[in-house]
């Protein structure tokens, strides 16, 4: 999926489903690409799960403007952690970083704790339950 690709879907999923809010998620190379988007979509939560920090341009990758989780594995073997860590500290508006400690880049054995993760980063960002 591309930018392009992922505005197509969301104007697809805003139309079918307006009175939704917009989140976004991705893994590695989705995450890249969610940035991407973001900063033309209304947004309400981003998380972003090991981003391609040093292997896609996060130079001019703008925070979204929305709560923003970013969970990365500290044992990564595709993304230098590192540089992740290093380009979130640059950023202005920084994100709710999760390190995962012992994790991989595709967090085997740890998909469990991935989840937990997720819910507990995102949870008080949730929209009250619908009623009927």
């Amino acid at each position: 999926m591309k930018p392009l690709d992922l505005l197509a879907v969301t104007d697809w999923v805003r139309k079918v489903r307006p009175d939704d809010q917009l989140w976004l998620a991705g893994f590695s190379f989705g995450s890249w690409v969610a940035l991407q988007g973001a900063r033309h979509l209304p947004v309400k939560q981003m998380v972003s799960i090991a981003p391609p920090v040093g292997l896609r341009p996060f130079a001019g990758v703008l925070p979204p403007p929305c709560p923003w989780l970013v969970i990365m594995g500290e044992a990564d073997d595709l993304v230098d952690p590192q540089a992740v860590y290093a380009w979130i500290e640059s950023l202005k508006e920084k994100p709710t970083l999760v390190r995962m400690p012992d994790t991989g880049h595709f967090f085997h054995r740890r998909l469990m704790d991935l989840r937990g993760a997720i819910k507990n980063g995102v949870r008080k960002n949730l929209p009250p339950p619908r009623h009927g």
